[in-house]
């Protein structure tokens, strides 16, 4: 892709310091960041992105300025700054349009004029790929975007990986890392952690502003409508949120922790992991992961045979998605 826009073959690749950008999110979601060099002294920074933070946009930025700056010493010129781009692979969408590849550059918008080369940035969503056309006539970008889009079958999948040995490689290196049950159940717990805070932050301050407003009117129609509800709304609602988010976050997390640990058990042990290895895993004693799996097993057998029968069809369904 970046080929055919003008830049020179990538030379040397490398998994960049994170001292370039210190404030990172690793703990809250996996983040790959590879940092490619081109033979003509270009940079390109591949950020690949699950969950869309919020000012992703301001954040792409940070990251292009502070990586076109870090080569370039006090007794430089300008003029020696690197060209630099960022290439965003995105999970989620951002941009209003249909189209799954954008280019952003600085641009004179009045006379439509690049103002300079050294500035591109690259949002590949890919979800918004969907192949109609046969896998010869895709191009290389369609290509491994389709590989990665959750719209795109196994069978095309498959066909894709027999026509470029490249991605064939890729997809039975994806296989072996996901076969490894500490790096799947390390993935998953942290993709579920990070929808578990982003939930439970909107759930807690939905929640301390209901009980805000609800004691403020208590408050005010005591001691009159136009006092009550100006000092009980401000009262109310500071107490209504302090208490509640302290309370809340409390028990939120306490059962959000229990809940996940639950799954964590549950995921591996469908998975064939021995009940020892999962007693240590999740720190929870032998007897209490038979307890588990002896719930697990007594709440599947509850469930109706019409209920199994659907719910073995939509398994089926997901997994061929």
């Amino acid at each position: 892709m970046l080929k055919d826009d003008g830049y020179g073959t990538i030379t040397k690749l490398e998994y960049r310091n994170s001292e370039l950008i210190p404030d990172r999110d690793y703990q809250k979601l996996l983040i790959i960041d590879i940092l490619c060099t081109t033979d003509r002294g270009e940079q390109i920074d591949i950020e690949v992105q699950v969950l869309i933070h919020q000012d992703f946009a301001k954040r792409v930025m940070a990251y292009w300025s502070k990586l076109y700056l870090s080569e370039l010493h006090k007794s430089e010129f300008y003029s020696q700054c690197k060209r630099t781009i960022i290439v965003c692979l995105l999970a989620e969408n951002v941009m209003p349009h249909n189209d799954y590849c954008s280019r952003v550059q600085a641009v004179d918008r009045k006379h439509d004029l690049v103002v300079t080369d050294v500035l591109d940035l690259y949002f590949l969503e890919i979800d918004k790929l969907i192949p109609n056309k046969p896998v010869t006539q895709m191009s290389a970008v369609e290509k491994w975007l389709a590989v990665f889009s959750r719209k795109v079958s196994k069978k095309v999948k498959d066909e894709i990986a027999k026509s470029e040995g490249a991605i064939n490689m890729m997809m039975q290196e994806s296989e072996v890392f996901l076969q490894s049950p500490e790096n799947f159940t390390a993935y998953w717990l942290a993709e579920e952690a990070e929808r578990t805070r982003r939930s439970d932050e909107q759930g807690w301050k939905t929640l301390g502003l209901e009980e805000g407003r609800k004691e403020g009117r208590k408050e005010g129609r005591k001691e009159g409508r136009k006092e009550g509800r100006k000092e009980g709304r401000k009262e109310g609602r500071k107490e209504g949120r302090k208490e509640g988010r302290k309370e809340g976050r409390k028990e939120g997390r306490k059962e959000g922790q229990e809940e996940e640990k639950v799954n964590g058990v549950l995921k591996l042990h469908k998975m064939n992991v021995s009940k020892e290895f999962i007693a240590e895993f999740s720190g929870y004693t032998l007897k209490k992961v038979n307890k588990i799996l002896a719930a697990a097993d007594k709440k599947t057998e509850s469930v109706s045979p019409a209920v199994k029968k659907k719910k073995k069809a939509k398994d089926q369904n997901h997994h061929i998605s």
